[in-house]
């Protein structure tokens, strides 16, 4: 039972990304688990749920050659969708066995956790094979790194009292929080000049 307001508001906003997520939005599960993480990171499964979103989330983006099993495990080269240099047989076993306990449904009773344990042993089946026992990785390769993501502020305003929002953002669909009236908004961002908005909801 919640007791505090940012208990009760990070409920509300774990419950609309168990919503999100029926609805299969995943971006938009794991972004309002994460809001709930901010408000109230030690919320009862929250941080169970957040690990589920996050391998369904890794599977999303499976490209044309394959899912990415690196990145559904979280281990090694996590761009990597054929080999990784870093990970090992070891490094990939105790990854795994550390998500079965965060995963499996008898501990993680979120609406994700059956699908997201179902991948996560689909990863382990693949990359169990890519790295036999014993196999040294290989030695780490230098490389510069990653850019960062390009964003720009977001185009929209407040549905409800008509304030521009601060955000940083990109093409997409996002529930951003006015600061003025502290509504959610649903925006969806078509560009750097353009953004529409759909329904708005308050979590206080």
């Amino acid at each position: 039972m919640a007791t505090g307001r940012g208990e009760v508001v990070a409920e509300k906003a774990y419950r609309l990304a168990e919503d999100r997520f029926l609805a299969n939005d995943i971006a938009g599960a794991l972004r309002a688990a994460r809001e709930a993480q901010r408000l109230f990171r030690a919320l009862p499964g929250l941080a169970n749920a957040v690990t589920a979103y996050e391998v369904h989330a890794a599977a999303a983006t499976s490209r044309a050659s394959g899912r990415n099993w690196y990145a559904i495990l979280a281990v090694g080269d996590r761009s990597a969708t054929t080999s990784s240099r870093h990970a090992t047989y070891e490094s990939l076993k105790k990854q795994y066995r550390r998500l079965c306990l965060v995963l499996h449904p008898d501990k993680n009773r979120c609406a994700a956790a059956d699908g997201a344990f179902k991948l996560l042993r689909q990863a382990w089946d693949e990359l169990s094979l890519r790295h036999r026992p014993g196999a040294a990785a290989a030695p780490p390769v230098s490389r510069p790194p990653p850019p960062k993501p390009w964003g720009f502020p977001c185009p929209g305003q407040c549905a409800r009292c008509g304030t521009k929002f601060t955000a940083t953002v990109y093409v997409g669909t996002w529930h951003l929080r006015c600061d003025a009236c502290h509504t959610y908004t649903m925006v969806y961002v078509k560009s750097a000049d353009l953004a529409t908005t759909g329904i708005s909801f308050c979590l206080n």
